[in-house]
């Protein structure tokens, strides 16, 4: 998200021998960028509180449009050159921020699409259909993991589905385990890249496989999700934060679909905790080295979240790529039984031993919000609105 705004503004303290000797840095970004490259991003830290108010000119000065905007794109710049990314090219995203695009492998790897389903029709051939004619990605094939569909609509549409090489079906018998399915499709996968995507999704802009590949590919990236938005518009999905409400929910719930979102983090790719899998992309060779999803503990629930706390601590982080944008119908294949509640509850206490301390305080997240409410019900109580100056309570 820095290389898009330097929303550090004019404040920033750091140990000069951080610094090689001869630096003077630009600007705030310049200098978190070089201590970074000598030390990584987890030598950065973030002092939650507020230390100073910047108004009028000096708001201007870091604007996108003014000078600092023009100081903040020679130093992403000369940042890539120093890391061995002068290939990637810098292009102006909405509202005057930055976006760098990595330059994809030619030929463009192939990309396996992993869909899971048990009959619902209705909803897996817009599914298809959508990834196939609006996906800018010619290199695709596409693994329907077939949880004992009965339906005969359903069985003759797989049955053409592969008879005329439109995609593969990997036949996932017994009670529904959606980890073990994805991970039975992941195994017989040829694609660089695995996308998982629920048979309630649905493509509708032909760059959204690109955005999030060009982030994929990244060595030092992990899981990559995208925005997902609900049958109103609405954000249904903007990255997943964790303890909110307790364990973990959705940011910028609920926000209509074209918002900036908090501090602009729906405008610019950034790091987050973990990201669904409705619409999760990874390298193969990164899922495998993680070992998968964990079909044992998480067969339904919070497998994605563990899948990306797992290539977290692995070294890898997670991003939200917001320009991705696709439709979700949440839920709409999903029973609730006594059995559902149940195993639901378990994978609940797996999740709270496992990943215990981070779901007290997601490290993405500031704690001077209130973890028991959700974004939208924030703003509604009287926290600022994307862009705002200052929070209407005292922080901690």
């Amino acid at each position: 998200q820095l290389a898009a705004l330097d929303y550090l503004g004019p404040v920033l303290a750091y140990r000069r021998k951080a610094l090689a000797p001869d630096c003077d840095p630009l600007s705030p970004a310049d200098a978190a960028f070089r201590i970074a490259e000598r030390h990584g991003f987890r030598a950065i830290g973030h002092l939650p509180a507020i230390l100073s108010v910047r108004r009028g000119a000096a708001i201007d000065a870091v604007s996108p449009a003014g000078e600092g905007g023009r100081i903040h794109q020679r130093v992403v710049e000369a940042h890539l050159g120093r890391t061995g990314r002068a290939g990637s090219r810098i292009v102006a995203a909405p509202e005057g921020l930055l976006r760098v695009e990595d330059p994809l492998p030619d030929p463009r790897p192939l990309v396996s699409l992993i869909v899971p389903t048990r009959d619902r029709l209705d909803l897996l051939r817009p599914c298809l259909d959508s990834l196939r004619t609006c996906t800018d990605w010619a290199n695709l094939e596409i693994l329907v993991c077939d949880n004992d569909s009965r339906e005969p609509e359903t069985l003759a549409y797989l049955i053409d589905l592969e008879r005329q090489g439109r995609g593969h079906v990997v036949p996932c018998p017994g009670p529904f385990n959606f980890a073990a399915m994805n991970n039975a499709a992941a195994a017989r996968a040829r694609g660089r890249l695995l996308v998982f995507i629920n048979n309630d999704v649905e493509a509708f802009r032909p760059d959204w496989l690109t955005l999030m590949a060009r982030e994929a590919l990244r060595p030092g990236v992990g899981a990559v999700g995208a925005k997902l938005l609900d049958g109103e518009g609405r954000i249904q999905h903007g990255g997943i934060v964790l303890g909110t409400g307790g364990l973990v929910t959705h940011g910028h719930r609920h926000f209509p679909g074209d918002a900036a979102g908090y501090g602009a983090a729906l405008r610019a790719t950034h790091a987050v905790s973990a990201v669904t899998a409705a619409c999760l992309m990874v390298e193969a060779e990164k899922f495998r080295a993680v070992g998968g999803f964990d079909d044992a503990d998480f067969a339904v629930d919070f497998n994605d979240v563990d899948l990306c706390l797992r290539l977290n601590a692995a070294g890898y982080r997670t991003l939200l790529v917001p320009a991705a944008v696709l439709h979700h119908r949440e839920a709409a294949s999903r029973r609730w039984t006594p059995e559902a509640h149940a195993r639901h509850a378990r994978e609940i206490a797996t999740l709270r031993t496992r990943w215990g301390p981070l779901l007290v305080q997601d490290p993405h997240y500031h704690p001077g919000f209130d973890p028991d409410l959700s974004t939208h019900a924030r703003l509604r109580r009287g926290f600022p609105a994307a862009g705002a100056a200052s929070v209407r309570r005292p922080l901690p």
